[in-house]
């Protein structure tokens, strides 16, 4: 009676070579032998006709199973410690890395705290050199002069006509209506002569008292003013 042959079970090693710092996955010739000859075998089972080939097939089944385990098996082995090794380091570089990061958020918070003060500063300088000009000009009004290097206005009725943005048609709802507004812009006050004589008037015109009511009567007339307009704006009103 012949003896059944002692199959070698699968190895499967991992070799670190420190020298040139990589890791090798090193499968020995019987454990590729081993499966080579299942997987042949089991490539030769095409049809199960008879008692004898399902008791082949089953035998084949539970051989490929024991195989596919032991190779598991050994792989498990050779990559808990180093999934163990990994943790390990993530844990060391994280202990590390936290305070870094707490750090770098905190700085970050610092920078642009700053440059948002900086920005409020700059802001505020630029406030507070309008209200200056604002006033000044003011102030050049009521003493009586001019508060520019302009002469006063005078309307002789061949200025071009102010530029007029014009009105968008409007937009009719159940709810909310819409109705244009005329706003005054004012580009730069500057430019904005003290007195202006237009035709038809008891005596010059004081534009900058007060400045929006009287700026905005010359310029429906038709006459330009420099350093100011008037614009169409849309803006919408519920009903009630």
């Amino acid at each position: 009676m012949a003896t059944k042959k002692k199959q070698t079970a699968p190895r499967i090693a991992v070799e670190q070579d420190k020298g040139i710092s990589k890791t090798v996955v090193v499968v020995n010739a019987a454990t590729t032998q081993v499966c080579l000859a299942h997987i042949k075998s089991a490539e030769a089972l095409t049809v199960i006709d008879s008692l004898e080939g399902f008791e082949g097939a089953d035998s084949l089944v539970r051989d490929l199973r024991t195989v596919k385990k032991q190779i598991n098996d050994q792989r498990l082995n050779a990559t808990r410690p180093i999934d163990a090794l990994k943790k390990s380091i993530m844990a060391a570089a994280k202990e590390l890395t936290d305070p870094l990061e707490a750090q770098e958020k905190r700085l970050g918070g610092l920078i642009l705290g700053y440059q948002r003060e900086q920005e409020r500063l700059a802001e505020q300088a630029r406030q507070e050199a309008l209200r200056k000009a604002q006033e000044e000009t003011v102030a050049g009004a009521s003493i009586g002069g001019p508060i520019n290097d302009f002469d006063d206005g005078v309307c002789d009725g061949e200025l071009p006509a102010p530029d007029y943005t014009p009105a968008p048609p409007v937009v009719k709802s159940t709810s909310v209506t819409t109705r244009m507004v005329e706003i005054l812009v004012i580009d730069d006050l500057t430019y904005v002569p003290h007195r202006i004589t237009c035709p038809g008037s008891d005596g010059p015109i004081d534009l900058l008292a007060p400045i929006e009511t009287n700026i905005k009567a010359v310029l429906k007339t038709g006459i330009t003013i420099p350093g100011v307009r008037i614009v169409k704006e849309e803006r919408q009103v519920g009903r009630g």
